[in-house]
Parts: structure tokens; sequence; C-alpha cells
């Protein structure tokens, strides 16, 4: 999939190829908004029951500095959402969606399967599927829920 040359929605995107869904099931399952937050993508990953984040085994993935702790990340562990700096314009990021193995670039004038080492990554941003089947309800237990219209049955009277 591939955003509009003027739209600002590269994160969405790549998180409805995340989940092997398109974009207007995420604009019907989020809304359809000019520019989507990190929070609006991780309860799209809860809805389909994928969580977005890093949990990190202390002794073998962190290694402490004095102040900080470095985190050592490897392609191969499997796919993520990658914030990169954006080719395009100066100043902002852009999201390209790491399977585990192939880049997907929702940028229109870039080709799918570019190297990974051409890109300045400036976030790495793990995904992971639930154990459990179905949805995390996260996003609905936030989400207000709407009425459901009673139908009415007229009878027929003889």
């Amino acid at each position: 999939m591939k955003q509009h040359p003027k739209s600002r929605d590269c994160i969405a995107i790549c998180a409805a190829m995340a989940v092997g869904s398109d974009l207007k099931e995420l604009h019907k399952t989020i809304g359809k908004q000019e520019e989507y937050s990190d929070s609006d993508i991780y309860m799209y990953f809860l809805y389909h029951g994928y969580y977005a984040g890093a949990i990190f085994e202390v002794k073998h993935d962190v290694v402490k500095t004095n102040s900080s702790f470095k985190v050592k990340v490897s392609p191969q562990d499997g796919p993520a959402l990658v914030y990169v700096k954006s080719e395009r314009t100066k100043h902002d990021l852009h999201a390209i969606y790491w399977d585990g193995e192939q880049v997907y670039d929702p940028n229109p004038f870039t080709k799918h399967g570019r190297a990974l080492s051409s890109y300045k990554i400036t976030d790495w941003v793990p995904i992971k599927k639930s154990q459990r089947n179905g949805c995390i309800n996260s996003y609905e237990a936030i989400t207000p829920r709407k009425k459901k219209k009673k139908k009415t049955v007229k009878k027929n009277r003889r």
C-alpha cells in the first residue's frame, strides 16, 4: 500500500499492513484523521490482537552505560514499525513497516523491498501477535459504543 503524495498517513498504512488489513478498515476502526498519534496506532494494534512496543530481557538485550540504557535490537527478531528520517521533508519522520524479512515503504516514490540499511532509522517499535485469539479488548473498552436501534416488528392483525 502506498500513501497519497500529499498525505501524512504513513504510520496508518504501516499499521494496516502489519495486521493484514487496509486503510479503509483502519478508518472504520479508529476514524479517519489527517495525522495519527502513536496512541491511535497502538490501540489499533490492540484491537487486532497485537502488541506494539518493546519488552527487553535485561540480562541479554540491554546494556547499561553511565545514566542510560542501550538496547540491542535485531531485525531478525520479527516485525516492527520503523521510524526513519523523511526523505521528502527535512525535519519530519516517516514510518515504514518491517515484516522481519523485507521493508514495506508507504512513500509513493519508493519501491517495497529497499534495503533496511538505506534508511536513517530513529526508532524501532517491535510488533508481536498476542498469544490469545481475537481482540485484546482495550480499544473497545475506551471507545464509546454506539447504541443499537431497536427494531420494531409490526404484526399483521386479521
